[in-house]
């Protein structure tokens, strides 16, 4: 089945990219891909739900991603966040809501609302456990009338006739289901996470395509640049260096991102590569994604990142031009709660990765 997009402006490679994406989407052998945030880390209930109430308190978050700007294949993602920790009772609850577009004129997009709770709890003195569950609803939607079939064009162009392709569903719902853990420490933790537990059925033509389950892995370590504090302590919070480490693997894709935080407040800077060289991509080239960079301040509560992908890829970097920016919003809910770490011993060791995200 061929399909071209009505924009007869596009150029021959991304009218091709889009058609080949459209076409996988009504056949049953293709896998959906997640897509990925640059700042995986300022996107914390959609990394992992086991990050639910990770900061102790509550916070907000906002992310936009704009990818491949100049294709109008492009993928542009919005996403809101919302949790909080009830103090005493070591449960937390998390709210989410993510939408998704591909191409011009969106004719495939994609809405997530989802819930988390996950409970907190002591293993050692200089350990705790986060465990957490995250489930929701995903609405699909595909604009059928976005596209020019074979049987309306002729020698001279579009007829203005309708086609005889049997039309798609247009909207598609399904339930999703995600789990994660995280181990912490004070200056480091481990996190795994499994998402699309229930391979939820993601088809347009009624057919058998599902959503593969995505797995990642996550490690990250705190360095302070340390000083003395009037009581003795350490500052964790404002001059810190935070190596990172993601693995993801999703049907038959995997993903490596390395990479290093530093912040000293009020400026945050970042760098990581994201690919995995030492394997071949579909038996060819190497796999290789992007090198992005992070530029951002924190004032108080407020945090705000802007970061901007370098293609690595066989995409032309002039085509392949990828921005995200990222806000957050931290609350004092539990302002009568010692947060200090000499004030808070013998309490559930909980740091929040990466604390100005």
């Amino acid at each position: 089945m061929l399909l071209q997009l009505k924009n007869m402006k596009l150029t021959y490679a991304s009218s091709l990219l889009l058609t080949l994406f459209i076409v996988c989407l009504a056949r049953s052998n293709c896998e959906a891909q997640d897509p990925q945030y640059t700042q995986f880390y300022a996107a914390p209930l959609y990394l992992n739900p086991a990050m639910t109430g990770s900061s102790l308190d509550a916070r907000m978050n906002f992310n936009y991603r704009n990818q491949w700007t100049r294709l109008p294949s492009n993928y542009e993602s919005y996403l809101f966040g919302f949790d909080h920790h009830f103090i005493g009772s070591g449960l937390s609850l998390g709210l989410m809501l993510k939408h998704d577009n591909l191409g011009q004129d969106a004719p495939l997009s994609n809405t997530q609302l989802s819930i988390s709770t996950a409970y907190l709890l002591r293993i050692s003195k200089s350990w705790s456990l986060n465990l957490g569950i995250q489930g929701g609803i995903v609405q699909s939607d595909l604009d059928f009338n976005n596209f020019l079939f074979g049987d309306q064009l002729d020698n001279f162009g579009p007829t203005g006739q309708p086609t005889q392709e049997p039309n798609l569903d247009e909207r598609k719902f399904y339930p999703d289901i995600s789990l994660g853990g995280l181990l912490l420490h004070e200056k480091m933790w481990f996190g795994f996470s499994a998402h699309h537990v229930n391979s939820p059925e993601t088809s347009f033509t009624g057919g058998s395509q599902t959503l593969p389950i995505k797995y990642s892995v996550m490690a990250g370590y705190v360095i302070p640049f340390s000083h003395k504090t009037k009581y003795g302590g350490e500052n964790l919070d404002n001059k810190i260096l935070t190596p990172v480490i993601l693995y993801q693997s999703q049907g038959k894709s995997d993903q490596l991102s390395l990479g290093i935080y530093g912040l000293y407040s009020p400026v945050m800077l970042g760098v990581w590569y994201r690919g995995l060289p030492v394997l071949k991509e579909n038996g060819e080239g190497l796999n290789q994604d992007a090198l992005a960079f992070l530029v951002g301040f924190k004032l108080k509560s407020v945090k705000v990142g802007y970061s901007y992908d370098v293609n690595l890829s066989d995409l032309p970097q002039q085509l392949a031009q990828t921005h995200e920016v990222s806000l957050s919003f931290d609350f004092n809910f539990n302002k009568d709660y010692p947060k200090k770490r000499r004030k808070r011993k013998g309490k559930v060791i909980c740091p929040t990765p990466i604390p100005w995200l």
